[in-house]
């Protein structure tokens, strides 16, 4: 029996994305091409430059891991140290290049081979999240931190709550996915969305029965010998058929409207948008209505990724989440470890806050259309019916009404402006746009219909 149909939305156009196979989904509006990675649909507005950084970054890692090797066996040499110090450099020497060509050999076969840096190529940090493959697939039962997060997101969850065609934003490995669709025993599809590849290519193996071999390389080993530990990366839980593993933007996912009953965020709302109440609209847009927002994870920003203003507290999330037109049922906020590794001696304890809010029936209204919604600003913004005295008020929203004329997106209205000389080219035009546009919809749905 086939799984119940995923409403798709091309990356590149936003038009309605027809579910294809192996080697590419193509758009047949706008014919963009999206190849599949180890099986896995790469749903990004620009896969090509995606794939491209994704070799270099191969090619990056395995210049720093043969460096790293040389510095660690040269170091292994010092007269002075202890046997069992010198051992440790030794071993660890020695598995450094195995785990390089272990991460290479996985990439491979996923058809992702590493390529020399090119000019104008980002190389991505493919082992940014390396420690996470480890946590949720190794560590338990010595160390498991996958079942208390089930626990606590099940005990916001209300009594005769069904998870529904779901999406889980930042995904990760897509462990906490797979086990809430187990608890669920999800029929239904429960859709995993990330962009960093090394953990959903060991996932789908997993998917399929298969298992493999990395070394952990705690940064803080507790004892010498827990310098490099080759680990079975393998699944004690039972396979789910109704999960998906898909490349995409979570901040953009390639979903149409209204396609999902269940939005989860674990570990998303203070890491990856720069500003957390441009995500509530998206994900409203994403709820058919009455569907559910679970969050699950820490408020912790990188101040170089997120503005003080930005960096919300867990009531004033709340409070963000309920203006969205969503209505908080439960929350908890509570402390819990974070990548305590039983080789490290060095682990983080967070305060976690856990919600589940409902879309309100009927709050549509409350959400921004898609053309102030979407981060990439090239979705046409309408004409915008505006009284002509909002010119007097404020001259920038008179001209900035002129120019919508349903051809231009947000990006392009902010370059028009910058090159009038009505905005300053410092980075934030296409922020002051969004909210001359807001401030001009809000004009436009309080004034009296034209007869």
């Amino acid at each position: 029996m086939n799984a119940p149909f995923l409403a798709f939305a091309c990356p590149a156009c936003r038009a309605p994305l027809v579910e294809g196979s192996a080697p590419h989904w193509t758009c047949q509006a706008c014919s963009g091409r999206f190849p599949t990675v180890g099986g896995i649909p790469l749903l990004l507005a620009n896969p090509d430059a995606v794939l491209e950084s994704w070799r270099a970054g191969l090619d990056q890692f395995n210049r720093e891991m043969a460096e790293s090797a040389r510095h660690v066996l040269a170091a292994a040499v010092d007269a002075g140290l202890p046997a069992k110090a010198r051992a440790r450099l030794l071993a660890l020497g020695e598995a450094l290049p195995q785990h390089a060509n272990n991460i290479l050999v996985l990439f491979g076969e996923a058809g992702i081979f590493q390529q020399g840096m090119r000019a104008g190529v980002n190389a991505s940090d493919l082992l940014e999240y390396y420690s996470l493959i480890h946590r949720d697939f190794v560590w338990a039962p010595e160390v498991d931190e996958v079942t208390p997060s089930v626990e606590t997101i099940l005990s916001v969850l209300p009594s005769s709550f069904l998870l529904g065609r779901t999406l889980v934003l930042g995904a990760g490995t897509g462990k906490l996915a797979w086990e809430l669709g187990l608890r669920f025993a999800q029929a239904e599809p429960i859709v995993a969305l990330d962009v960093n590849p090394l953990p959903f290519l060991i996932t789908a193996k997993l998917l399929r029965g298969e298992s493999l071999e990395l070394f952990e390389l705690p940064g803080q080993p507790r004892r010498s010998v827990d310098a490099s530990r080759l680990r079975k990366i393998g699944s004690r839980s039972p396979t789910l058929s109704s999960l998906r593993l898909i490349f995409g933007d979570g901040l953009a996912p390639p979903f149409l409207e209204g396609s999902f009953d269940t939005v989860i965020t674990p570990w998303f709302v203070d890491q990856v948008p720069k500003n957390a109440a441009e995500l509530a609209p998206t994900i409203a847009r994403l709820l058919a209505p009455g569907g559910s927002w679970v969050n699950h994870g820490p408020l912790i920003y990188n101040p170089g990724h997120t503005a003080a203003a930005h960096r919300y507290t867990a009531d004033e999330f709340l409070e963000l989440v309920q203006n969205a037109g969503f209505l908080v049922t439960r929350s908890c906020y509570e402390a819990e470890p974070y990548m305590a590794s039983p080789l490290s001696s060095q682990a983080r304890r967070e305060t976690v806050l856990t919600f589940h809010a409902s879309k309100e029936v009927g709050a549509r209204s409350h959400v921004e259309p898609a053309f102030l919604s979407d981060p990439s600003g090239l979705l046409p913004v309408p004409r915008l019916d505006a009284p002509l005295q909002t010119q007097a008020t404020l001259p920038i929203l008179g001209i900035l009404a002129g120019l919508c004329d349903g051809t231009r997106g947000v990006r392009e209205l902010s370059v028009r402006l910058v090159e009038m000389g009505e905005l300053a080219d410092d980075g934030t035009a296409e922020a002051a746009v969004r909210g001359c546009l807001r401030v001009l919809l809000r004009i436009a749905r309080a004034s009296p219909t034209r007869g």
